[in-house]
């Protein structure tokens, strides 16, 4: 005999996460109040109609207060066993607002993404003239997000009809289990408090600045997308444009950082761990960071789709599994470790004094990017030398370089590294930004499992 399926309700408070429940499970447990929420435990039961599975509301994202609780009771649902459905609940809104709070959960569960529900409520609320478009658009939206099951509630709507519903979506459904790993709970999970005068200020210059850089990121992912794939400038292009936009960021921050000096200040006389204050400061580029590191995987995978990047030019060895960097005279047929040698070929290594260089400066606004190109240069390159036998590699097997495949992903990983965090984080030297970052980690971790303790599962 099968066991019983088993949900968890995840959502932001004043989602309807709650007044969900309630429905499926036939209870009366209390809905939030103003900007508390009311659910600081997990209450667990069974759906109260259909053929019966277990429901976990968990307390709601965005709590004013007892943040480490409610985050905690999040994880002690999700430990309870095994489950076969992660619900998002989100409430109706504009649809731009809504993918908000959508990206904070996405960024927790991403790696449970095909277990994942998107429960829309208060869809009654939704404009009757454009709710078929809307329906479409949204729909539309979350599978950008690879989120195909989205279930539209309204505030009428039964218990009865809504189980029924998801009867139908646990059918097919396999149960997993759902762990975190420490990085993902406190790289996602807000769980600082500070006092509700600083909290705002902050958030208030936070919200300005990532407005104004978030039309500038759009601008750019547009130039990104729209760019001439056969374009033989490309990678040049695209390489320029990742720099630019993390040295747009690096400003943006530093200017942030100077005109809220006094707001800053404050920060860090208010906690007694500098540690902790440190990582409030380093949470608020977080937004920031994440859309550089977006644009920069875009023009990788952009470059990648053009003939003359380098990812093209990075091949291994089919029976070594030796990397090569590809030179001249490597097109048909060779040996690995083979250089080349023939007087066509050392020709063809002399040719690349005369390959001229581009460097691009872009104008980059919040209604388009455009560029230019301002200086051109010549390559020096020293005439090729056949290395010593002493410093030749590979395992002198035949190969034919245009039949090998490229690199897969983790190797290119683990050759090439945006380097994005660490880019940005330039305020401190790294040893101490990570002596700091581990020290916020260990007060962060005692509060944490004195939490614990504390969230219990409640069994209805």
């Amino acid at each position: 005999m099968m066991g019983t399926k088993s949900i968890v309700l995840l959502g932001s408070i004043g989602s309807g996460k709650t007044t969900l429940f309630n429905k499926i499970c036939n209870e009366q447990c209390e809905v939030k109040s103003g900007g508390q929420s009311i659910t600081r435990n997990v209450f667990l039961k069974s759906s109260a109609y259909g053929m019966g599975f277990r429901v976990l509301d968990t307390p709601g994202f965005g709590s004013d207060t007892k943040k480490i609780l409610h985050a905690v009771g999040v994880m002690n649902a999700l430990s309870e066993g095994p489950v076969n459905g992660i619900f998002f609940v989100v409430k109706w809104e504009r649809i731009a607002s809504m993918k908000i709070n959508i990206k904070i959960l996405l960024a927790i569960f991403r790696r449970y993404i095909d277990i994942v529900t998107l429960v829309v409520t208060h869809w009654d609320t939704a404009d009757i003239k454009t709710k078929t478009k809307d329906q479409d658009n949204f729909n539309q939206a979350m599978k950008e997000y690879n989120i195909e099951s989205v279930l539209y509630v309204t505030k009428r709507e039964q218990g009865k009809g809504i189980c029924r519903r998801i009867d139908q979506i646990l059918i097919s459904s396999k149960s997993q289990r759902v762990k975190l790993t420490d990085t993902e709970f406190y790289a996602h999970f807000d769980l600082i408090e500070m006092s509700n005068e600083l909290e705002l200020a902050l958030e208030i210059a936070k919200s300005d600045v990532v407005k104004n850089f978030s039309k500038i990121a759009v601008q750019v992912i547009k130039f990104v997308r729209e760019f001439d794939e056969k374009d033989n400038n490309l990678p040049d292009i695209m390489h320029a444009l990742s720099i630019e936009i993390k040295t747009i960021a690096v400003k943006t921050i530093e200017n942030f950082e100077k005109q809220n000096g006094d707001t800053f200040q404050k920060l860090y006389e208010s906690f007694t761990d500098p540690s902790m204050a440190y990582l409030v400061d380093f949470a608020l580029k977080k937004e920031l960071m994440d859309q550089v590191s977006e644009i920069t995987r875009m023009t990788q995978q952009k470059m990648k789709s053009n003939k003359n990047h380098f990812y093209h030019y990075i091949k291994a060895c089919p029976h070594c599994g030796l990397i090569w960097l590809k030179v001249a005279g490597c097109d048909g047929l060779t040996t690995c470790g083979n250089f080349p040698i023939s007087d066509q070929q050392n020709n063809n290594n002399k040719q690349l004094k005369n390959l001229k260089s581009n460097k691009y400066v872009f104008e980059i606004t919040p209604q388009k990017v455009t560029y230019k190109i301002i200086q051109t240069t010549q390559q020096k390159i020293k005439d090729y030398k056949e290395p010593s036998k002493a410093t030749k590699r590979g395992c002198g097997r035949p190969i034919l370089w245009s039949e090998i495949p490229p690199l897969s992903e983790q190797q290119l990983k683990e050759l090439v590294d945006p380097g994005v965090l660490d880019y940005l984080a330039k305020e401190v030297p790294k040893e101490e930004n990570l002596k700091n970052l581990k020290l916020a980690k260990d007060h962060l971790k005692w509060q944490v499992d004195k939490a614990k303790i504390q969230s219990k599962i409640k069994y209805l």
